[in-house]
């Protein structure tokens, strides 16, 4: 026997699977990376370690080298996510501080919230006694640095991870990584970058109604 409580057991069900679904839509989208070859995966074959010019845009797509260029290493030493990673060097590295960069160009919502998550560590070949610095940006404003001591060796790289959010004032947003090499300061290497939307209140609403709903549904069972 079943209870008439307004609308029928049918209709509870059919809302509350329409509540849930939607709202795991939503919040399976928001979870997607919207960073294109975060860990440097594709793209031209370094060998080793390979330096790439300042305005590269081609050898690892999605990416865009700045300021002195960087190094895209693969067998050098074990990558935190995969094979390869960028280390923060190139052909300007000796003498005094030198800058290098990447940066990357993607979609976002205004006014959403969007979280940064990286891994980095020292490079294996510096000064042990050396600070490693890298500093990360968002829309040309710096919003963290990550320092790091130089890695145990090429095969235990000392990998640690940072993460930040911001909040998105454009229909793209423009993410920036550079570190210093020179005077003291040791390189730096990059891995495994993700960017993903938090998911909004709304989208826990929806998942939220939908529990209720089901609630409801089991407590007019009789």
């Amino acid at each position: 026997m079943w209870m008439r409580v307004g609308v029928t057991i049918a209709d509870m069900k059919i809302a509350t699977y329409i509540l849930i679904t939607v709202g795991m839509i939503f919040l399976t989208s928001a979870r997607a990376n919207v960073v294109t070859n975060g860990s440097f995966e594709t793209g031209t074959d370094p060998g080793s370690i390979t330096t790439l010019p300042s305005g590269d845009t081609t050898d690892i797509p999605g990416w865009t080298v700045t300021n002195s260029g960087v190094s895209y290493v693969e067998t050098a030493w074990n990558a935190f996510d995969g094979s390869r990673s960028i280390e923060f060097s190139g052909p300007a590295a000796a003498g005094p501080v030198v800058t290098f960069g990447i940066e990357q160009s993607f979609a976002t919502n205004p006014g959403w919230v969007y979280q940064v998550t990286y891994a980095a560590a020292g490079s294996p070949f510096g000064d042990q006694n050396a600070k490693s610095v890298m500093s990360i940006s968002i829309d040309g404003t710096e919003v963290q640095t990550f320092i790091a001591t130089t890695s145990s060796s090429p095969t235990t790289m000392d990998w640690g991870e940072g993460t930040f959010e911001f909040t998105a004032i454009g229909t793209s947003s423009l993410l920036s990584f550079t570190g210093t090499n020179g005077n003291g300061a040791n390189r730096i290497a990059v891995d495994a970058v993700d960017v993903e939307a938090v998911p909004e209140p709304t989208t826990w609403i929806l998942i939220a109604g939908g529990v209720a709903l089901l609630g409801a549904y089991k407590r007019h069972r009789v």
